[in-house]
C-alpha cells in the first residue's frame, strides 16, 4: 500500500497524502449511493476522477518522489 511505504520511508506529509486517500474514499461512497439511489452523475463523477487524479498524481504523488527514490 502507498501510504505504508510512505511511512516506511518516513514521508514528513504523510498526513495530508493520507487525508487525501480519504476525501476520495468518502467522494466516491457519495457518488455511489447516489446511483443506488437512481441519482447517476456520470459528468460529476468524470469531473471529480478527472481532476483529482491528474492533481494527485501529477501534484501530490511528485511530491513523494524524492522519498521513494532509491539512493
Amino acid at each position: 500500500k502507498e501510504e505504508e511505504l510512505l511511512l516506511a520511508r518516513h514521508y514528513p506529509m504523510l498526513a495530508e497524502h493520507a487525508e487525501e486517500h480519504e476525501q476520495f474514499q468518502i467522494a466516491l461512497s457519495d457518488f455511489l449511493f447516489s446511483a443506488v439511489q437512481g441519482k447517476q452523475d456520470r459528468l460529476g463523477v468524470f469531473r471529480f476522477l478527472s481532476e483529482w487524479w491528474i492533481h494527485h498524481i501529477l501534484v501530490s504523488d511528485l511530491d513523494c518522489k524524492p522519498y521513494l527514490v532509491e539512493s
